[in-house]
């Protein structure tokens, strides 16, 4: 049964971290100390298979307390943890490795990183016994069948034989003249191959020097020694053992040389260095997490506090006409970017989640190639940068089988970084057609990137110098976001870049020649004209929305009503058979948007519905229009692109 032991002076924290111990660990023995000196008196007493150490105690440290455990022969091997709220650097931690700490944890606690150290001490404590209780075993019934049968060479191999130690000995020039039968078999190599000093033909190189240093200096003092090295096996792979030899003496007591017994530690050696390993990885994915979710608080802090500011500044008096137009584009350009940063997360969390839906239709390459051009002709314009278009002749009919609202995101987060780190030059788009593929690039003149940064950018919590004195805006999330689409299009990515000299990412699609003769254009019904202005419904549960529309609205329509809920807004439009258009929320109390569509469908089939939400994925509107909405417009939304709506289904 496991047996921990937990130090700290703070009885509260000790309780919290019982309360822990007790779920991840039900069947263990839990034994608590707030004091120092009681907590080593516990220690020696209970024998624990670990112990959770505070550093901050009175009397003394945890520091102190650990250098005693460590001095202590009865305790010394029982593993020790430092748990800590102080500042743990650099320092702080390599005074807690001197003093003979296995593992360090700061607090707050991770719960899952505490719980894969405790088992790992437990499992080093478990084969530390082992080996302990091996190698007394072992050197017990050397001593005493020496001692019975003296200096009887037979029952001394028999006895060496008998067990997993491999057992050498020594005679006064320092040359082995022993090896067991576990040594040889260990070893794969016989006697002759082994003595004198054969044996360390097996020694690893790096170690050889230090194992010869090491075993004649303690040969020359007589004295004891242990040391690890690796030898090589008969699988031909190297493996750690412990080796510890003794000065041998005759029944006389005459020195007449030395004997040793070695186990191989390879196991519990790769052990510890997973869990540093592990623990180096942890410690580095929680300082990008924590550089991340800093620059999250930039991302969405920064254009708030744009917001926020320049709109206080327009409610001021005595604001000239040329200012409200100047804070009004500044509250403008501080609202995309909110938006641009919110879309990512909420595409980053879909792609995580796997819920990112794929819908596949035949697309047009050229529909994506002018999507560019709208796009982001103005936004290089703006910074004096040539914007190229490269493509083949002849590819106006070309067509891919994909997600066209997907290929948009992958195309925004590449121009959008191309444009951003370009300063000067040209931003180029364009792609080239291969046999069962069709690649696209984008481009840039702009800084490159770091050889040892590429193969990190399109990793979670990985952005460009995200530590760094920023220059740039922007969330950090796009080329993730663009690799976890193309992976679930069957697409890949790369770059090829060189830091000063531009970028130029490639992505290819797959493609079929066939998709191109299944193209076909889409055909929207006519619209009905009509000279009589329209009467709008607006449904929406909150009044800010509602107000807002009406003020947009009101020269263009001969009457709003307004709906709360779904179900206020069937009920309006069973009894009002003038109403026009209807402008849907989705989320609403009492009968959402998509019920409310549903019914109002079953009785006025030919009414516009146009459902106007937060909900504003790709996915979000394939599923209001399969719902029965005729169109969709994500909030938040300029008046023009209302005004744009309505017009197109009631002018």
């Amino acid at each position: 049964m496991t047996k921990i032991l937990a130090i700290d002076d703070m009885m509260a924290d000790l309780i919290s971290l019982k309360t822990f111990l007790q779920d991840a660990f039900p069947e263990a023995i839990l034994y608590t100390e707030t004091d120092g000196p009681k907590g080593i008196e516990m220690a020696i007493a209970k024998d624990p298979d670990v112990i959770l150490l505070d550093i901050l105690m009175p009397k003394i440290d945890g520091f102190e307390i650990c250098r005693q455990l460590k001095e202590d022969k009865r305790v010394k091997d029982i593993p020790i943890i430092f748990i800590t709220g102080i500042n743990a650097d650099k320092n702080i931690r390599i005074k807690a490795l001197e003093v003979g700490a296995e593992a360090f944890v700061s607090k707050p606690i991770d719960v899952s990183e505490l719980t894969a150290q405790i088992k790992a001490m437990v499992k080093i404590k478990q084969a530390n016994q082992q080996k302990r209780d091996e190698k007394d075993r072992l050197a017990t019934l050397v001593f005493e069948r020496t001692r019975e049968l003296e200096e009887s060479q037979i029952h001394f191999k028999n006895l060496a034989d008998s067990g997993q130690a491999l057992i050498w000995t020594a005679n006064l020039d320092k040359k082995c003249d022993y090896f067991n039968q576990p040594w040889l078999d260990f070893t794969g190599r016989t006697f002759e191959q082994e003595k004198n000093y054969g044996w360390t033909e097996g020694v690893h190189p790096d170690d050889l020097k230090r194992c010869i240093e090491t075993f004649e200096n303690a040969f020359d003092k007589r004295e004891k020694f242990r040391m690890e090295y690796r030898l090589l096996h008969c699988s031909g792979d190297y493996k750690w053992i412990d080796d510890l030899g003794s000065p041998r003496y005759n029944s006389k007591g005459d020195f007449v040389g030395y004997i040793g017994h070695c186990l191989d530690i390879t196991e519990s050696k790769n052990l510890m260095e997973n869990i540093i390993e592990a623990k180096e990885k942890a410690e580095k994915s929680n300082l990008l997490k924590t550089a991340f979710l800093n620059n999250i608080s930039h991302e969405v802090r920064t254009p708030l506090n744009g917001i926020l500011g320049f709109g206080s500044l327009l409610a001021e008096p005595g604001i000239s006409a040329e200012e409200k137009e100047r804070y009004f584009a500044l509250m403008k350009s501080s609202s995309d970017r909110l938006i641009n940063t919110i879309t990512d997360y909420m595409n980053i969390s879909l792609l995580v989640s796997g819920n990112l839906s794929v819908h596949l239709a035949p697309v047009n390459i050229s529909s994506i190639i002018e999507f560019s051009k709208n796009k982001f002709k103005e936004l290089s314009s703006a910074k004096q940068l040539n914007f190229n278009f490269i493509v083949p002749g002849g590819s106006k009919e070309l067509a891919l089988k994909t997600d066209l609202d997907l290929i948009k995101i992958i195309i925004h987060h590449l121009l959008d970084n191309a444009i951003k780190f370009t300063e000067k030059g040209d931003v180029s788009i364009g792609f080239i057609t291969k046999e069962k593929s069709i690649e696209f690039f984008v481009k840039d003149t702009g800084s490159g990137i770091d050889r040892e940064d590429q193969i990190q950018i399109f990793e979670l919590f990985t952005q460009k110098n995200i530590n760094e004195s920023r220059v740039q805006q922007g969330s950090g999330l796009g080329l993730s976001i663009v690799k976890g689409i193309l992976n679930l299009l069957g697409g890949n990515i790369r770059v090829e870049s060189v830091n000063g000299s531009g970028s130029t990412f490639y992505f290819s699609l797959p493609f079929k020649m066939e998709d191109s003769k299944a193209l076909e254009d889409i055909q929207f019904e006519p619209v009905q004209k009509t000279e009589k202005l329209p009467v709008v419904l607006a449904v929406d549960d909150e009044e800010t929305n509602s107000i807002y529309i009406e003020a947009v609205l009101r020269k263009y329509t001969s009457k709003i009503i307004k709906a709360v809920n779904g179900k206020e807004a069937v009920d309006i439009c069973r009894n009002n058979p003038d109403i026009s258009i209807v402008l849907m929320d989705i989320k609403m109390p009492v009968m959402n948007g998509f019920e409310a569509t549903s019914i109002i469908k079953s009785f006025r089939k030919d009414l516009p519905i146009i459902a106007v939400t937060a909900y504003a994925m790709a996915e979000d509107e394939k599923i209001a229009l399969d719902a029965g909405c005729d169109d969709y417009l994500a909030k938040p939304f300029t008046y023009s692109r209302l005004i744009e709506k309505v017009r197109k289904y009631t002018s």
